[in-house]
């Protein structure tokens, strides 16, 4: 009886473990209360930006939904529609000793609506991720629509323009900090800097427990 008494509690935890990882280190690392709960969310395309179960297709062409990478809920910041939006998603923590062997995580997505007439890199749609040390900028990722960083980038459809999707993870090794040091994530989306075409990204298992790929 006892036998199969914790072998009932082993099951039970292991199954708590599979379906709700901790995402340490920062607050509704993964959304899973299906708002944006221990997150600031600041800009002009904030009340275009929600917590969601799926992104059902968003522009002509598009055949698939995005789904959340991990568990039930992901964010989404701003549409695909243009009109000069920006949009950061941040939280900053405390180090503790437990984090400075750990690495943060960080799955992304992006869909980037690349303008069909000449625009200066610096006018493109762009998705960044900072990650500051005491408010000073450590380490960064950037991708713009048309040059597509890192590649793996899809065309997904169209919207005045070919809509490019990628999803990754960013990592970023902790072990540069020291314990009482405060961490930030930042990330942002910018439409055009001509505003007429969109970028909406697309976040979720954040924190330090790495996840597989989705």
């Amino acid at each position: 009886m006892k036998k199969k008494s914790w072998i009932n509690v082993l099951l039970i935890a292991g199954s708590l473990m599979v379906s709700n990882p901790a995402h340490a280190l920062f607050t509704n690392g993964g959304f899973e209360s299906g708002d944006f709960t221990g997150w600031s969310v600041s800009g002009s395309g904030a009340p275009l930006s929600t917590v969601m179960s799926a992104a059902t297709p968003m522009l002509t062409g598009q055949t698939s939904d995005i789904d959340p990478y991990y568990g039930s809920y992901m964010a989404r910041l701003q549409d695909l529609y243009g009109g000069y939006h920006v949009t950061t998603l941040s939280q900053s923590d405390t180090i503790t000793g437990a984090d400075l062997s750990e690495d943060l995580y960080v799955r992304w997505g992006a869909l980037l609506v690349e303008p069909s007439n000449t625009h200066p890199v610096s006018a493109q749609p762009f998705f960044d991720i900072t990650i500051l040390r005491n408010g000073s900028s450590i380490g960064s990722f950037h991708a713009d629509a048309e040059s597509k960083q890192g590649g793996g980038w899809t065309q997904y459809g169209y919207l005045g323009g070919e809509a490019w999707y990628k999803t990754d993870v960013f990592s970023f090794d902790l072990s540069t900090f020291s314990i009482g040091d405060t961490i930030a994530v930042s990330m942002s989306i910018h439409d055009c800097g001509w505003g007429g075409h969109g970028a909406s990204a697309f976040l979720d298992g954040i924190g330090t427990t790495p996840l597989p790929n989705p």
